[in-house]
């Protein structure tokens, strides 16, 4: 079944359904009308409503709708056709499951639907986790596995090669590093705990790093650390920190920041291993990413969401006296340094407020020294 995954990891999608007269099967509706009513910005999508009979537009019972193809042309000529529809449609099913499997869930429970429908960061990034988790039966490789590019997206994007194992793969992983190669380029601007701005969806693959990062390091269970976020009675950071007893969400932040850049840096092996990010191996995802969609092998592939090897560009200082002033780093967000150089002397750093006051209580340094 294409989500078996989800009621092991998240929750079963009909734990409500006896209660609102459903059907026993989660009904999935694919119409034109919600291709005119999205206006093309979304495949599919679930409502919580659908869970309330109380609610005048509830459909009473586990629905889940989606767009149609638009063209009878075989092939994948334009995302309309029927075969780029079902390529792309099967990660959007498990991914909108997902939801809701956590409405039914918690309704069933007796719990409030907020943390779901008015902080979703988590929400989301767990179901680009379902999407993973799909992916990996592709893939045939568990959790921490340090997945490399050329046999899990790498293969993604040869589908049309005919015979080969990929062909007919569908879209799996290639939106999740292609958003999280966003998200990390502009860490400043863009945090995993939500939008920054009303258009912002970067923290649904940046969410999804960080909750991956956590039970990769926190869990000896991938589906009870899944299950019990799902589950969770409290919302934002305060969900993640029931998981990770004992780590605070400012040490989770540092070291989350610190693996997304030091993850696989060739010939530094940290001496904390919470600088890794164990289920992929970073560097070599975005370096086949740029190599076969961007310049890395071929420069004139300027207009690509993957312009160099690795998404960070880190600001270069050099060791003694030095000022660096940055500001307007959002919640969640943060800004990379590196020190190079001769070092001569024991370096002092120190947080100031751009008036020459102290830091604001918030701000936060997490330090790795790499040799």
């Amino acid at each position: 079944m294409l989500f078996r995954s989800i009621p092991g990891n998240f929750g079963n999608p009909l734990a409500f359904d006896a209660q609102v007269g459903g059907g026993g099967r989660v009904v999935m509706v694919f119409s034109p009308r919600i291709n005119a009513m999205q206006q093309q910005t979304v495949q599919g999508f679930a409502v919580s409503c659908d869970l309330d009979t109380t609610q005048p537009s509830s459909n009473a019972g586990a629905f889940f709708y989606a767009v149609v193809p638009t063209s009878g042309t075989a092939g994948y000529a334009n995302g309309e056709t029927r075969d780029s529809w079902l390529r792309q449609m099967r990660a959007t099913v498990v991914h909108e499951v997902k939801h809701i499997a956590a409405f039914a869930e918690r309704r069933a429970r007796g719990l409030s639907l907020d943390p779901l429908l008015n902080d979703i960061a988590w929400e989301e990034g767990m179901a680009r986790i379902a999407e993973e988790l799909y992916a990996r039966t592709f893939y045939q490789a568990g959790p921490r596995a340090d997945l490399r590019y050329a046999a899990t997206i790498g293969c993604d994007l040869t589908f049309q090669n005919v015979g080969a194992p990929c062909q007919d793969r569908p879209v799996l992983m290639q939106r999740h590093f292609e958003a999280l190669f966003g998200a990390l380029a502009a860490s400043q601007t863009l945090s995993p705990l939500g939008r920054s701005s009303t258009t912002d969806v970067s923290f649904y693959a940046s969410a999804w790093s960080l909750l991956r990062w956590a039970a990769d390091h926190y869990s000896t269970s991938e589906a009870l650390f899944l299950s019990t976020l799902t589950l969770s009675s409290t919302t934002g950071v305060a969900a993640l920190e029931a998981r990770t007893p004992g780590h605070g969400w400012e040490e989770l932040l540092g070291e989350w920041s610190l693996a997304m850049y030091l993850d696989n840096l060739p010939g530094f092996t940290p001496e904390n291993a919470r600088l890794a990010f164990p289920s992929w191996n970073l560097r070599n995802v975005f370096y086949g990413l740029c190599a076969d969609l961007g310049p890395c092998t071929t420069p004139t592939n300027a207009a690509t969401p993957y312009p160099r090897p690795i998404p960070q560009q880190p600001r270069a200082l050099s060791f003694g006296n030095f000022s660096a002033t940055m500001t307007g780093i959002v919640g969640g967000g943060y800004a990379l340094f590196e020190i190079g150089g001769t070092q001569t002397a024991r370096q002092l750093l120190e947080l100031k407020s751009p008036s020459g006051a102290d830091a604001p209580p918030t701000v936060r340094i997490a330090i790795v020294r790499v040799q």
